[in-house]
């Protein structure tokens, strides 16, 4: 069946850092980079509603805002065609909600292997 599009599961697991931050770990599809929204895996969504400063993890740049309500996020749009995110690419996002910051990381499967393996 040509044109058929089967829909893939964009969060791919989640999970509590060593300081006690709560990660999040993407494939990113089409839409994600289009739209700038992903959803928020439930055991998660109480822990992470509002709005939080985004940061670069490796250069602590600003990165614009994040907004988590219920079981979306939005505002990553900007970031990701800036920084030429693909489909495909992982996106890792940890949040530290008591100081509203969220932190992203961009990069292979191996990226969020290293969050498990910390786990």
């Amino acid at each position: 069946m040509a044109g058929v599009r089967r829909p893939r599961k964009v969060a791919q697991d989640h999970g509590w850092t060593a300081e006690g931050d709560i990660w999040i770990g993407y494939r990113i599809s089409q839409g994600a980079i289009e739209s700038g929204v992903i959803g928020v895996p439930a055991a998660k969504r109480a822990l992470i509603q509002g709005r939080y400063k985004l940061k670069e993890s490796q250069s602590d740049a600003d990165a614009g805002t994040l907004t988590v309500k219920e079981a979306s996020a939005w505002g990553l749009g900007p970031y990701l065609r800036r920084n030429g995110v693909e489909q495909g690419d992982f996106l890792v996002i940890v949040f530290q909600p008591a100081k509203k910051i969220a932190r992203l990381a961009v990069g292979r499967d191996a990226l969020i292997e290293c969050y498990q393996d910390a786990s």
